[in-house]
């Protein structure tokens, strides 16, 4: 399971890796 807290705050690190992010690489946000 994701840990969703640990995500969020990787987006607020690394807003351009967000998972599906508009005008990103989708792929970007998958290297955990």
């Amino acid at each position: 399971m994701i840990n969703t807290t640990h995500i969020n705050r990787k987006i607020k690190q690394n807003p351009a890796k967000r998972h599906g992010a508009a005008g990103s690489n989708p792929t970007a946000g998958t290297n955990d």
